[in-house]
């Protein structure tokens, strides 16, 4: 619904979301008339329910998007660790063979 009433606004238009009363849909068709502009109706509580779906899908994007950064983050720091201590393995080791046993 959101799609179809986006479709329906054109860039460089202007366009107006109101909640209206009617006892009928001849005044404001009548008025919409006299100014070229047309008239979309759709139940409050359909927009309203895709609204807060869209909300939700938002949100749990974001909360999608920062876990991701969260464990890549962790993973990066994970091998930062493990290669810094294989490099002092390394040295450790070098330093053993290095050094005669006694």
């Amino acid at each position: 619904m959101l799609g179809e009433i986006s479709a329906s606004v054109h860039a460089a238009h202007t366009a107006l979301l109101a909640e209206v009363q009617e006892q009928s849909h001849e005044v404001l068709d009548a008025a919409m008339s006299q100014l070229d502009g047309e008239v979309l109706r759709r139940p409050v509580a359909d927009v309203e329910a895709e609204i807060s779906a869209a909300a939700e899908a938002q949100r749990a994007a974001k909360r999608q998007a920062r876990k991701e950064l969260r464990d890549r983050r962790q993973a990066e720091h994970k091998e930062q660790v493990n290669a810094k201590v294989e490099e002092l393995k390394s040295k450790l080791h070098t330093r053993r063979v290095a050094t005669p046993s006694s």
